[in-house]
């Protein structure tokens, strides 16, 4: 029975986490593949671009700088009081080539999540999981959505070079 009230609360924390912040969906988010920076301004992309490995962040699945934080004046984690807490701002931009180890902290944390669920005396550890599963599944989603985009490209591109080949016979 408690199982069917967690999975309630499990729910209901992540739609509050993601409210509270305001993150984008993962349509609209930005995100890095095969080093080029996507769903971004065209100033900030320039400024990355002179040296993105200055602006690396966060870790997963420990490894560090998997992701670029596109706010270039500082941190400012718009929706997070927590400083530095880059999976839940808006300025983090995931690296595609890290989907797997994103996937491998989800995993991690989904299973402390569900360790800790039922036990009252570990609430935060719980609650903590938690936030950070839900973050992990929208950097999970974001990545997912990028490379469905590049694919889409690709095929587009294709498409466009057969016409021009079949107009130059």
């Amino acid at each position: 029975m408690p199982n069917f009230y967690t999975h309630q609360l499990i729910e209901k924390h992540k739609e509050i986490h993601l409210g509270i912040s305001e993150l984008k969906n993962p349509e609209e988010s930005s995100y890095e593949f095969r080093g080029k920076i996507l769903n971004l301004d065209e100033r900030t992309v320039k400024q990355l671009s002179k040296n993105p490995k200055r602006y690396l962040t966060w870790e997963a699945n420990g490894k560090k700088g998997v992701g670029i934080c596109s706010d270039i004046t500082g941190c400012n984690p718009k929706g997070t009081s927590v400083h530095f807490e880059c999976y839940a701002c808006n300025w983090f931009v995931p690296k595609l080539e890290y989907l797997d180890d994103y996937k491998t902290e989800h995993l991690y944390w989904l299973d402390i999540m569900n360790r800790n669920a039922e036990n009252p005396m570990r609430a935060a550890h719980f609650e903590n999981a938690l936030r950070n599963v839900s973050y992990l599944e929208r950097i999970i989603n974001i990545c997912e959505s990028g490379i469905k985009t590049f694919q889409e490209e690709l095929v587009e591109n294709k498409i466009e070079n057969e016409k021009i080949n079949l107009d130059w016979e």
